[in-house]
């Protein structure tokens, strides 16, 4: 009989052997490399003991051991991955693989699950085969061999993916899935570092919990930290929404039954690490380096589909902010607010592009009022940073700011701060400035600027006329819908840059319930025009900060119904 020998040295008997062509091409997903499908193979090996540990046992962490350099695969952990001097292996202690794993579209991951799409095998056997390594697939009784088949079709040549299966029952097999992978013959061994791809520290750390204190969960481990935060600096928490928890019933060999159970409001543990290159995890992988933030985070939340790209390389700016935001808002760790703080008071180019604003009043749980202002003071003097001019009177009153030095970001100015003698003096700046608007009557504006002026508030109207609609869609996304009162549309007039350092575009009105539009952009475009009064009614109607993922958000949906307008018009102009 035939014989096939395995990456573990074992020599199998071939019951049957047959090839699974695909029709992907060597030059997919081309600028992935290594690092990548490295990742893929990872994460589905965390996937697959995390769902062990679901079906057979309490749901929590798994730890992969630190990799090591040794002649012999000798590891006792339940997945991890091993440099031996000619391969690098990665293996599981999990069910095992079909042939399903190989077909695009038979392989789902399940919810909530680090990777999405399926696809991940496929792609890495794709990557690593194409950049010459030899790679094995193994279980107790399949040996999978990816390679690059020449195929013509149509007299043209290409180059696609392909599997060769065998099919061999191995007489020991202690583990669920081993896959190794050779550098081509002479090359130097491709060394993989699990620190690399998974913040090892942080997961020992919450596993350190688990062990100590003998919590099979997360919900243990959660009422544990609350005990007593300070003892467990590494985790962190965000509230998640309400979800359901679905999993699959019956063992191996018997038929499974879908089940789910509604869990309801829960905190998930989440780490922030302070890593030398900040990064960001979704569900321990990294996913990118690309973003600028002080610190790296792992975010353990549900994630819609459209959050995360296909390729695990970006996720929505829009939701990572408000996560982030959150995520400061719930930390008990006076460490890492320290951190932060004197991130911000050394303007850190991190602090200046992102989470200045997550330490403002906006996102300060008041309930740790006291630790941020303590810290605060301690490291900074006597100085505070306020969110904006409009809220500066109840904010001062919520920290007990009086006397000391205020860094001002009115809502016109995000990101330029202000810096003021003391809380009056900011506030009479404010109000010198704010009597130089001047709102102009029909009359005194130009033709073209008034024919924009006018267009704008058609589109106010039929905006007001569906608020309704709005007020649901804010409030399904989260995001607070502070007035129901239409606001009056006007052109003004604004301080010219000789008494500012800031061209204003336009500005909202909460006294007078009304919106402001520069007449010069009223004169340059009615697309700017329109930008500027989607951005002010996001204001208006949220009182939501510049720069923060609460704003961003209700413009996205502002623009989405203005969308709609558009769409009716061409219909209109097509019957």
């Amino acid at each position: 009989m035939a014989r096939v020998k395995d990456s573990l040295g074992n020599y199998r008997g071939i019951i049957e052997k047959y090839e699974i062509p695909t029709n992907i091409s060597v030059d997919y997903m081309k600028y992935w490399g290594m690092s990548e499908a490295f990742r893929e193979l990872i994460q589905n090996a965390l996937d697959e003991m995390t769902e062990i540990k679901k079906l057979y046992g309490k749901w929590y962490i798994v730890v992969p051991p630190e990799p090591v350099v040794s002649n012999s695969l000798d590891v006792s952990g339940d997945l991890g991955i091993v440099n031996l001097p000619n391969k690098t292996i990665v293996f599981d202690r999990g069910r095992g693989l079909s042939v399903r794993a190989l077909i695009m579209g038979e392989s789902i991951k399940k919810v909530p699950s680090r990777g999405r799409f399926g696809e991940g095998l496929k792609l890495a056997s794709l990557i690593i085969a194409r950049s010459g390594f030899k790679m094995s697939i193994e279980t107790k009784d399949l040996v999978i061999r990816p390679y690059i088949k020449t195929t013509t079709i149509g007299g043209e040549t290409f180059y696609l993916l392909s599997f060769k299966v065998y099919k061999a029952v191995a007489d020991k097999w202690d583990f669920g899935t081993v896959i190794s992978i050779s550098p081509p013959h002479g090359s130097t061994p491709y060394r993989v570092n699990l620190k690399h791809y998974i913040p090892v520290d942080a997961l020992v750390a919450l596993a350190t919990i688990m062990k100590t204190t003998n919590a099979k969960s997360y919900d243990a481990v959660n009422e544990i930290i609350n005990k007593d935060p300070e003892s467990w600096k590494p985790l962190l928490f965000i509230k998640d929404d309400s979800i359901d928890v679905c999993f699959d019933t019956g063992k191996e060999g018997e038929e499974s039954t879908r089940g789910c159970e509604n869990i309801g409001y829960v905190w998930v543990p989440n780490m922030v690490l302070e890593e030398p290159r900040p990064g960001i995890y979704y569900r321990d992988i990294l996913i990118t380096r690309r973003l600028k933030y002080m610190f790296s985070y792992n975010l353990w939340r549900t994630i819609s589909p459209h959050d995360l790209s296909r390729d695990r390389t970006y996720i929505n700016k829009s939701w990572l902010d408000r996560t982030i935001g959150s995520i400061w808002e719930a930390t008990s760790s006076k460490e890492m607010i320290r951190r932060m703080i004197n991130e911000i008071v050394n303007g850190s180019a991190a602090a200046k592009v992102y989470e200045e604003f997550n330490s403002l009043i906006f996102y300060i749980s008041h309930k740790r009022v006291n630790t941020w202002k303590q810290i605060w003071g301690r490291i900074a003097g006597k100085k505070a940073v306020l969110a904006k001019a409009t809220t500066i009177q109840s904010a001062i009153s919520l920290l007990n700011y009086h006397g000391f030095t205020v860094y001002i970001i009115p809502g016109n100015l995000s990101g330029i701060f202000e810096i003021l003698p003391n809380v009056n003096t900011a506030i009479r700046q404010l109000e010198k400035e704010r009597k130089l608007y001047r709102r102009l009557k029909d009359e005194e504006i130009p033709s073209n600027a008034l024919k924009n002026l006018n267009d704008i508030r058609k589109l106010h109207d039929w905006i007001y006329k569906r608020i309704h609609v709005l007020s649901k869609e804010f409030t399904d996304h989260g995001l607070p819908f502070e007035s129901m009162v239409k606001p009056g549309i006007y052109a003004y007039d604004y301080p010219s840059l000789a008494t500012r350092n800031r061209v204003i575009y336009g500005h909202t009105d909460y006294t007078n319930n009304e919106i402001g539009i520069s007449v010069n952009i009223l004169r340059a475009s009615l697309i700017r025009s329109v930008a500027v009064y989607v951005h002010e009614l996001a204001h208006y109607l949220t009182d939501c900060d510049d720069g923060t993922s609460c704003h961003h958000r209700a413009m996205e949906i502002i623009a989405g119904m203005l969308g709609e307008v558009v769409i009716m018009m061409i219909n209109k102009l097509m019957m």
